[in-house]
């Protein structure tokens, strides 16, 4: 049986786009708890 840890009708993902990555990771991630995780140069960052 497949399993979640998270409520139905939660975000899992957002794309952000920001002149400071660092800056904006950092940020979220401290008011959120959201991990920053680059998807690589093929999809812009």
């Amino acid at each position: 049986m497949l399993g979640t840890d998270f409520s139905t009708g939660s975000p899992i993902w957002i794309d952000l786009g920001s002149p400071d990555r660092d800056a904006a990771a950092a940020l979220y991630g401290a008011v959120f708890g959201w991990q920053y995780v680059s998807a690589g140069p093929d999809a812009g960052g």
